[in-house]
């Protein structure tokens, strides 16, 4: 795959949303799930002294991960014409008008 059908591709989804909301999945996919083998070596109120705050940290950086690609993927028009300067509009407007603005 090219670069440019990359690009043509990706244009065409919320890619940078739905991106940003499986990382902020795996994020707490991964940081909530302690192993067997060391809730029972630590211990479970060991586990919540040194464990919870980290566990914690990495479910707040999930939760806004989700957040912001959610807000990606729902802003996200498939049918808006892309976006143009203001030199592309001015210029446009000048060759519609036929003088300078």
């Amino acid at each position: 795959m090219s670069r440019e059908s990359f690009r043509r591709w990706r244009g065409e989804r919320p890619f940078w949303g739905g991106l940003l909301l499986a990382l902020g999945g795996a994020e707490i996919l991964f940081t909530e799930k302690a192993s067997l083998k060391v809730v029972l070596h630590i211990g479970m109120q060991g586990l919540a002294g040194y464990l919870l705050p980290t566990l914690m940290s990495g479910f707040f950086l999930g939760l806004l991960l989700g957040a912001v690609g959610s807000c990606l993927a729902f802003g996200w028009l498939p049918d808006q014409e892309p976006r143009r300067s203001r030199r592309q509009r001015r210029r446009a407007r000048e060759q519609e008008v036929g003088e300078p603005a």
